[in-house]
């Protein structure tokens, strides 16, 4: 992606469920987030040399663990800390650019700024407890990256997961005078800064191809015009990746 004068490699990432080899029928996706760091390491050349902003749900927990258990908090942390030594800082979302569980889970830490991410089918986006998705931005351009989770029940989506916004102006432009992203309190909604050029017209129920990330069935990749409402046709050449939605609507709107 072209962000002013400088190019940023944008990555989607899934950490996809394993089930334990022990016969305890155990799920686990640690492992699928270490092998997509290790994919990630091809593009790091050193630790501070790139421009990668890498996102998606990794199912796995922000340095606690389920029900409160040390030994998966650890296995966790290493997943955050082997991203750091990469030189990929985590950059959200989290509080306060999101909505917080409310009421407060037992096995979240007092301390955490993690925000809800993924309701289950009976929990719905009220009830949303755990952050299953994560952003992840070299150091180099961490500071001016900013990630809001659209978790609001109104701002939600059609997807289990939430919309997350992803936001870096380029190089040199104040952060400060930069409104905040749909979903949000400001309006009218902001205009994302990750742009892609050229993408061909949209018509309703139709398919299209991520011209950044490759493929028809994108996750975390959600393409809009932000001045066309749903249901209707656009030409996407102000198309942004703005995160946390790889399908059809209720209404069969594919973007």
């Amino acid at each position: 992606v072209e962000v002013g004068e400088e190019s940023i490699t944008v990555a989607s990432m899934y950490g996809g469920w394993e089930r334990s080899a022990d016969g305890r029928r155990m799920l686990y996706a640690d492992a699928a987030a270490h092998r997509l760091l290790s994919d990630l390491s091809a593009l790091v050349t050193n630790r501070h040399g790139h421009r990668i902003i890498a996102a998606g749900d990794l199912n796995i927990l922000n340095r606690y663990g389920e029900h409160g258990s040390a030994y998966w908090a650890a296995r966790y942390a290493t997943v955050f800390d082997r991203a750091e030594s990469l030189g990929l800082r985590f950059v959200g979302p989290q509080a306060p650019s999101g909505r917080q569980a409310d009421p407060w889970p037992a096995e979240l830490p007092h301390d955490s700024r993690d925000v809800p991410t993924y309701h289950t089918s009976r929990q719905g986006p009220a009830g949303a407890r755990r952050q299953l998705d994560f952003v992840f931005a070299s150091t180099t351009i961490a500071d001016r990256v900013t990630v809001t989770a659209l978790n609001d029940v109104d701002a939600w989506g059609p997807s289990n997961h939430c919309r997350i916004a992803i936001e870096t102006p380029p190089d040199g432009a104040p952060l400060a005078d930069r409104p905040a992203p749909e979903g949000t309190a400001s309006s009218p909604p902001a205009r994302p800064q990750l742009r892609a050029p050229g993408v061909a017209p949209l018509e309703r129920n139709s398919r299209f191809t991520c011209p950044i990330l490759g493929g028809q069935r994108v996750s975390p990749c959600i393409w809009a015009e932000p001045s066309v409402e749903r249901g209707t046709s656009t030409t996407m050449s102000d198309a942004y990746c703005s995160g946390g939605w790889d399908g059809p609507g209720d209404d069969g709107w594919r973007r």
